[in-house]
């Protein structure tokens, strides 16, 4: 038979183990929440390296097409030919036109990238809110799982005590 010190000494044992489940399940929801976090802020770091390195392409770009506008300018007035007029003008014109494309498709891609940076940032956000939830449902069912077992063992000793220490148990 379960004496009433042996039933409490079980019921504060079930009891505190539901509470210590329930506090490592907020504390594991914590620490992925956290991770979570610093993989957002690696995610817009990425997104701000991005961009800084479409810039630079985009200059790179620019000052290459610059070079090949002047390199044209040079062979046609080494050949006698104004550049600005006629078919070496359009030539010209069609050099910085498609110039200014390639420096624009390249800006547009470096956005795009730190786009999905953002987004995959903004994912790990809600994973963290997610976990942090996790955590709080996951402690609250240890709760409730740890109260009803309490409940149980002191149901158990009351009908111990109600039948007698010879009674039978069924």
């Amino acid at each position: 038979m379960c004496e009433p010190v042996t039933l409490g000494i079980m019921t504060a044992a079930t009891v505190a183990g539901a509470v210590f489940s329930g506090a490592k399940s907020i504390q594991q929801g914590n620490y992925q929440a956290s991770i979570a976090r610093m993989n957002a802020g690696f995610a817009e770091q990425a997104a701000g390296a991005s961009l800084l390195a479409g810039e630079s392409r985009e200059s790179v770009a620019r000052i290459r097409s610059g070079g090949q506008i002047g390199s044209a300018k040079a062979g046609f007035g080494a050949s006698g030919v104004v550049g600005e007029e006629g078919s070496p003008g359009e030539i010209l014109a069609d050099t910085r036109l498609m110039s200014e494309f390639e420096a624009q498709i390249i800006k547009n891609n470096a956005q795009r990238e730190a786009w999905g940076h953002r987004v995959g940032a903004a994912g790990f956000v809600a994973q963290g809110s997610e976990y942090e939830s996790s955590g709080v449902s996951g402690a609250v069912t240890s709760l409730i799982g740890g109260a009803t077992s309490a409940a149980g063992i002191a149901y158990q000793g009351y009908n111990l005590r109600r039948r007698g220490p010879n009674a039978p148990l069924g």
